[in-house]
């Protein structure tokens, strides 16, 4: 077994490195690893490693964006990221595990939409529909593209769900706290925020793997069911 302290050659940092990451900045940034007060971070990831695993990140992000997961295969990633497949398997050790990690990033810059669109104000109703309209393009790109027999992909797309439903809970928070924000103000009765939080989040997941409609108009269908309901307005 391989000490994990130790890096060989092929893993250190080197002028290739150093003069691609120069001249190709990534286009995609990773977060960082959290840091204590001291400034070091709780993993105590040297930053040639973090920035070495953000390359490859934002390789994979560009490629399983615009193809189906099958059809990437870990060499393009290695070449996408100016890497050797060795030094891209020590970091990831299967491209279902690479598949999962871009989720994951996917996730974190979700909250962070969410926060934004909750952060530019207005009604809870606007605000609800900003946030509707952020997360149903996003889990359809990840997992419409899932819908298939081939048992590799059936399990990645399975680790993406229950990646999913353990991260649920801050997703769903955002749109609770804009449904009691909502019922406080007077724009809405007293509904129960939790409840309606998850069966917003369950519309969303159902349109992201069944529909065939734009995300624009998915998204509106179910801002407009929540908010208006599906009653036509009463005769005077």
């Amino acid at each position: 077994m391989v000490d994990p302290t130790e890096r060989s050659s092929s893993e250190m940092p080197g002028d290739y490195d150093n003069a691609h990451e120069a001249a190709h900045p990534p286009r995609f940034t990773a977060p960082q690893p959290a840091e204590d007060d001291d400034g070091l971070s709780h993993a105590a990831v040297p930053a040639w490693r973090q920035r070495r695993r953000n390359r490859i990140l934002a390789a994979a992000t560009e490629l399983f964006a615009t193809r189906p997961y099958p059809l990437v295969s870990m060499d393009e990633v290695a070449d996408t990221a100016r890497m050797g497949k060795a030094t891209l398997y020590r970091y990831f050790p299967s491209k279902e595990d690479l598949y999962v990690a871009v989720f994951d990033l996917v996730l974190d810059e979700l909250n962070g939409l969410l926060d934004v669109a909750a952060a530019e104000g207005g009604t809870c109703s606007e605000i609800l529909r900003r946030m509707i309209g952020i997360l149903v393009p996003a889990l359809g790109e990840h997992f419409r593209g899932l819908r298939t027999i081939d048992d590799g992909v059936m399990h990645a797309a399975e680790r993406k769900r229950r990646l999913f439903r353990s991260r649920r809970h801050l997703i769903t928070g955002h749109i609770e706290e804009a449904i009691i924000a909502g019922i406080e103000r007077g724009e809405f009765r007293g509904v129960r925020a939790a409840t309606c939080a998850q069966m917003i989040i369950g519309m969303i997941w159902s349109l992201s793997t069944n529909s065939s409609d734009t995300p624009e108009i998915a998204a509106q269908a179910v801002s407009d069911l929540f908010l208006n309901g599906a009653l036509a307005a009463p005769q005077k």
